[in-house]
């Protein structure tokens, strides 16, 4: 077992409110990760397990939980945690320079979305507009919150342009829900909750049969506590979001 003790620095991006800001195309702002990843993939490992492993790091490590931690860990050396490290590190370079969120695209690019289960996540520019179509009519005029939630979240992607431009409004408050029914995307949402400062629940959970398998909740405003807890079996919904 590595002993070495690499935990996530993950800060909330540095995002500018502005809802003029073209969204990003293509993956090059992603490439240099998908490098990171490669290196440890060569040594034997699969793309999945690679990538599914660098994303629990992060969950882990925000939750301050040492044994999963630990469990993850394990069978890398010190030079791979170094190398996740680093892909971490330029991840959170890239989405600071196309100002939203750069896992989805990671996770396209690697190949990892599957056209056997209809699996294909919103563009960047459908999904603001699809935000902005959604919170047009909100009342930006007093103080107030609003409920947004997304049965199919993949990355979480819809829910962080919603959050810019309810952010945009300095007036509204946004409480967010995410769900999808694949885990390693309900952690992909989970992990951008907390990269872009969002506060609400993330579930794995199948939307069609209303099961729910596991669930995190994110308070990005409290830094004296783990910004995601997973949430306890005894505490998660009899069904899906609504």
């Amino acid at each position: 077992m590595s002993e070495n003790n690499y935990k996530s620095d993950a800060q909330p991006c540095n995002y500018e409110t502005n809802s003029e800001e073209l969204p990003p195309t293509g993956y090059r702002h992603v490439q240099p990760v998908a490098e990171h990843l490669e290196e440890i993939q060569n040594k034997g490992y699969s793309t999945y397990e690679v990538f599914s492993d660098w994303v629990d790091m992060q969950l882990y490590s925000l939750q301050a939980n040492e044994k999963g931690y630990s469990e993850v860990i394990d069978k890398y050396s010190d030079e791979d945690i170094n190398t996740f490290a680093q892909a971490f590190g330029e991840l959170q370079f890239s989405m600071n320079q196309i100002q939203t969120e750069a896992i989805g695209d990671l996770y396209e690019l690697l190949g990892m979305s599957s056209d056997d289960l209809g699996q294909h996540f919103t563009p960047h520019t459908v999904a603001k507009s699809m935000a902005q179509m959604q919170l047009s009519s909100l009342n930006t005029k007093k103080k107030d919150s609003v409920r947004i939630a997304d049965p199919a979240s993949g990355s979480g992607r819809f829910l962080i342009w919603s959050a810019r431009i309810i952010q945009d409004t300095k007036n509204v408050e946004g409480v967010f829900f995410a769900q999808d029914k694949d885990s390693l995307c309900a952690k992909m949402s989970a992990l951008n909750f907390v990269l872009f400062g969002l506060n609400g629940d993330v579930y794995h959970a199948d939307t069609l049969t209303n099961e729910v398998f596991a669930g995190w909740r994110i308070n990005s405003d409290d830094e004296n506590a783990p910004r995601i807890t997973e949430i306890p079996e005894s505490g998660l919904p009899e069904s899906h979001i609504e």
